[in-house]
């Protein structure tokens, strides 16, 4: 079935570190019949933390090089 498709979104629940098995075999089931895959997630929060990290060390470095 998963050979008719275009491409595979795989949804990761896990908040940190690999996905399930499930997931993880339909990923690479998808790579091995050379489908574009992308990813998504519901739980944003570690990107938000990630994202706070950069601004505040970007920002230093902005200020130490004025």
């Amino acid at each position: 079935m998963m050979a008719r498709y275009k491409e595979l979104l795989a949804k990761k629940e896990q908040p940190e570190g690999e996905p399930d098995r499930g997931t993880a075999f339909e990923i690479g089931f998808a790579a091995s019949l050379g489908k574009p895959i992308s990813a998504c997630r519901d739980d944003l929060s570690a990107l938000r933390e990630r994202c706070r990290a950069l601004r505040q060390r970007s920002a230093m470095f902005a200020s130490a090089a004025i």
